[in-house]
């Protein structure tokens, strides 16, 4: 089963009741716990290495005195080290990158991963979630030390009792490991309850000094996921939905977002339209769609994203269609996306639009979201999870919007939104018909499992004019939507997470 160490200045009475607590959250037939009385007389490392020579079994978890860990926890652990046998430590909230100050937390938003419970103002449960709930594990550096588990044939390193007192013992313990190649990751399958408090003190201070002269070499140390989560989606989509795919050559990119819908999803037909293709180009989309009666090839001789698409919805997308998905020339579904937006669209009522979870190229988060903020007088978007490596989100969550590059409508309601704002020459039509969605009373949602990679706008990033485009469009069409709208979009910014994005 489990050895479960902890270290306490507390009394006889307090232990008593903590080790009954353990025994019965912790839901095994046999645990061993070592509460170890400590008044200041041993460091952390020294208390832990004790437990672990008098441990009876292999999985051994070290935990702070002030933890409160679910009912089942202990079947799940044993769980997460028998079906991840690579795995020598596993924690709950873990950290990717060091700095060469030895400050795990710097970009705490983009490489810290795991959830840990705090406790509020008012004695309410406060979650702190760095990544998203899911059902792997992540692969970290370093473990924070009020949950670390391992397997004691596993690691190569014991606790450095050179290290004096509580504070960067964890960070010693793993990054010994980490070098000598013991695979450390962080798990979902329970919650934890964290009581105690962070003190930056002078004695944290001084750990932390200690701690970069012991590891400069190896700092500044970073790991990174060789994958993103994109989970199956269970969903059976029975509608027919109109995918409109606006391009110019890039062919390549183009054949591999139609590919990526013709494996991963179903129930769809593909409106391609070309906006100027070279004529070779042109014959290869041809040879690609021919006898693929679910897709058809439009052509235009010229490029503005509203425009088009407004185009192809009136004259292609008839009444068969109860969704149309927008989507960009430069996206690759990781899973079906289609079926996901749909299941949110039947989920909820008075749906406006549905988005999902956007990656770059090299993994990192492009968009789950964007929010809107008033500076110096002025309305700025910004997109949630900007070049994190780790989801915050993989289910539903309702936002304010989505961006264009990958977002699912109605029909009914994108003719009520009077369709795209065909006043932008290159961008924000999106936003603003996210912010007409609010208008009419609809609620627009994310759906963090439906999944994608967006090569970000490389057709459109061939004009020489597009910036100069992108502030004509701020400042002449989407500010005079905003200040005509501000007292009735201002309940919004004050009473929800503004969210919405560009494509």
């Amino acid at each position: 089963m489990i050895t479960i160490i902890y270290s306490t200045n507390k009394g006889s009475s307090f232990i008593e009741k903590k080790n009954n607590q353990l025994r019965q959250s912790c839901d095994l037939p046999d645990v061993q716990i070592l509460a170890y009385s400590n008044k200041n007389e041993y460091s952390l490392s020294q208390i832990y290495n004790k437990g672990i020579s008098e441990s009876k079994y292999e999985i051994v978890v070290c935990i702070y005195d002030e933890v409160v860990i679910e009912d089942g926890w202990g079947v799940r652990i044993l769980y997460d080290f028998e079906t991840n046998e690579d795995y020598g430590i596993i924690g709950k909230c873990g950290f990717c990158y060091f700095p060469k100050n030895g400050l795990c937390w710097d970009r705490v938003d983009r490489n810290t991963i795991g959830e840990v419970y705090k406790i509020a103002d008012g004695g309410h449960k406060k979650p702190y979630c760095y990544s998203a709930n899911i059902p792997i594990l992540q692969n970290c550096i370093s473990i924070d030390g009020f949950f670390i588990s391992f397997d004691k044939t596993k690691i190569k390193h014991k606790f450095d009792e050179s290290i004096k007192g509580v504070d960067f013992c964890e960070h010693h313990f793993c990054l010994a490991n980490f070098v000598d190649n013991v695979k450390i990751g962080v798990t979902s399958s329970f919650k934890v309850i964290n009581f105690s408090k962070l003190n930056l003190d002078n004695d944290y201070n001084d750990a932390r000094k200690v701690f970069v002269e012991k590891w400069g070499d190896y700092l500044p140390l970073e790991i990174k996921p060789d994958f993103i989560y994109a989970p199956k989606i269970s969903y059976k989509n029975n509608e027919r939905v109109a995918i409109i795919i606006p391009t110019k050559d890039k062919i390549n990119l183009l054949f591999d977002c139609l590919n990526s819908f013709l494996s991963k999803c179903s129930n769809f037909d593909i409106f391609i339209a070309d906006t100027g293709s070279s004529q070779e180009n042109i014959e290869k989309i041809k040879s690609f769609i021919s006898g693929r009666d679910n897709i058809k090839l439009i052509q235009y001789n010229y490029y503005n994203f509203a425009k088009i698409n407004n185009d192809v919805f009136k004259k292609y997308i008839d009444d068969i269609y109860e969704y149309v998905l927008f989507s960009n020339n430069d996206i690759v579904v990781m899973n079906d996306v289609v079926s996901a937006m749909v299941s949110t669209h039947k989920k909820y009522k008075d749906v406006g639009t549905v988005g999902a979870r956007l990656h770059y190229k090299d993994n990192t988060i492009q968009h789950e979201g964007v929010y809107a903020f008033r500076f110096q007088s002025m309305f700025h978007v910004a997109h949630i999870g900007l070049l994190s490596y780790y989801p915050k989100n993989v289910e539903e969550r309702m936002v304010v919007g989505n961006t264009g590059a990958l977002m699912m409508m109605k029909s009914s309601v994108f003719k009520d939104c009077n369709m795209f704002n065909e006043d932008y020459k290159a961008c924000f039509e999106d936003v603003e018909i996210n912010l007409k969605c609010l208008l009419n009373k609809k609620n627009n949602f994310i759906n963090g499992s439906a999944t994608a990679y967006h090569y970000e706008s490389q057709t459109r990033k061939e004009d020489e004019k597009d910036l100069s485009n992108l502030q004509d469009d701020y400042c002449d069409v989407l500010v005079p939507f905003i200040n005509k709208n501000r007292n009735e979009l201002g309940k919004f910014i004050i009473n929800r997470d503004i969210v919405f994005s560009q494509n």
